[in-house]
């Protein structure tokens, strides 16, 4: 006996075949029921013999699409790996590639300097004491550069930095003439990529310029990573001492004027090491201020300042020099690092964070010796907040003392104070006043510096 399903089950057909016998008996086909094939019966949820199943039907469609897959897996293959030929399938490109490699612009380095030689491979300079300057002189400020982008090319690297100077006054606004853009700038493509890049800047100071602290605002910017920076450096700008000053209207004289200077010592000969040259303009009258280093013996020496311009005009002026023994401090400057040998690094701006050791170096010259060489002499140090009142911790009695046999051709003693400060101490600028006292002599000398926490 056949089985037959119950036509409330919903009818299957496995193929078209088995829709094509169903239709050929109209009677069943609208009935739902069972139909006959070759003699035998069939109901439309049954499958006809030899036919494909649709379980049947997935497994040989799934064995189908792997194997086209892998099929035309090994064709890509076989085509990639094959030499190319007319057309190409890949067309060289000729443009070389140009990756930029990006480090993080920064400023490495900034100091305050009387000087600075851009002549030789690097730059060189001296150190201005202090990052102090008298009104009407040059600032010259030497940065190093670091964290630049380049740009590879054809195996060269290409360099593009260019440095802008702002320079804002002790009310902290702009000066008038001293926003500077672009006042250096380096572009270059070298085979051999150097790990930084030196700027110098020589910054007029006016002669209608006031005292007190300015800042120099510099910022940089990396043309090749589309980056920039910007760093504030404080420094300080003094009245002359008019007393040996030498005034010159250059009535005379158009255009732009050299000026030499010549020292001569107590016996009228020339201190070749002393002799300098300045380009100035005759239409911004020159003050200048001839000194004798204090390490020289006291006397009389005489100071010869030519003046020339462009067309030979010439005009002459000399001046008499005295060199005193007076107790004094020199050369004080804030540094980063002074080294055992006392070279040391200055800290650009006197700009340190709360946290940091201060370090100040100076020299004392002009102490007293007596007949067997002795030297006696003593330190105190005096700090004052941005308030006014004074921080005991930065302050000392008989901070650094001297009082040894010594040599009585030795006229300078090199000191450095370490001054360390904590995370809490209040942000702003701080006054050091450092007082020698001379025990033999009982001359007594002070000096001011000054410096920022942040």
């Amino acid at each position: 006996m056949n089985k037959m399903l119950r036509p409330s089950q919903p009818a299957q057909w496995p193929t078209q075949q088995a829709s094509q016998y169903y239709q050929s008996d109209p009677q069943a086909y609208a009935q739902n029921q069972q139909y006959s094939v070759n003699g035998q019966n069939y109901h439309p949820s049954q499958p006809i013999p030899g036919q494909p199943t649709q379980h049947h039907l997935l497994i040989w469609g799934v064995i189908i699409f792997f194997t086209l897959l892998l099929v035309g897996s090994g064709t890509i293959i076989y085509l990639y790996n094959k030499t190319p030929s007319e057309p190409p399938y890949f067309i060289p490109t000729t443009e070389p590639t140009t990756p930029i490699v990006k480090t993080g612009l920064r400023v490495e380095q900034a100091v305050f300097a009387s000087n600075v030689d851009t002549s030789g491979a690097y730059y060189t300079y001296t150190v201005q004491p202090n990052a102090e300057y008298e009104i009407g002189s040059y600032a010259y400020l030497y940065v190093k550069v670091k964290g630049f982008d380049s740009r590879l090319t054809n195996g060269k690297s290409e360099v593009h930095v260019v440095e802008d100077i702002k320079v804002l006054g002790p009310d902290g606004r702009t000066v008038r003439d001293l926003n500077l853009p672009a006042i250096a700038e380096y572009k270059e493509t070298i085979q051999n990529l150097h790990e930084y890049v030196d700027f110098s800047a020589k910054i007029p100071l006016w002669n209608d310029l006031p005292q007190g602290r300015y800042t120099a605002v510099i910022t940089l910017h990396d043309m090749i990573g589309g980056e920039s920076v910007s760093e504030q450096y404080k420094f300080t700008l003094s009245q002359p001492d008019k007393s040996a000053l030498i005034e010159q209207d250059f009535s005379k004289l158009t255009g732009e004027v050299t000026v030499q200077i010549k020292f001569f010592d107590p016996q009228g000969q020339e201190i070749t090491a002393l002799a300098q040259q300045k380009t100035v303009s005759s239409t911004n009258p020159l003050d200048y201020e001839p000194t004798i280093p204090h390490y020289f013996i006291a006397g009389e020496y005489s100071a010869q300042i030519i003046f020339t311009d462009a067309d030979g005009n010439t005009e002459t002026k000399t001046v008499t020099l005295e060199e005193k023994d007076e107790l004094l401090i020199d050369n004080l400057d804030f540094a980063s690092k002074v080294m055992t040998n006392y070279d040391y690094l200055q800290q650009a701006g006197a700009m340190y964070n709360a946290g940091d050791i201060i370090y100040i170096y100076f020299e004392v010259k002009d102490f007293e010796q007596d007949s067997a060489g002795k030297v006696a002499f003593v330190e105190d140090i005096v700090t004052t907040g941005p308030d006014g009142k004074i921080v005991d911790s930065l302050s000392a009695d008989n901070l650094y003392s001297v009082d040894d046999e010594y040599s009585s051709t030795q006229a300078m003693f090199q000191v450095k104070n370490t001054l360390p400060t904590s995370t809490n101490y209040q942000k702003g600028e701080y006054t050091t006043t450092i007082t020698i006292t001379d025990r033999l002599s009982g001359q007594s000398t002070t000096k001011k510096g000054v410096f920022t926490l942040k």
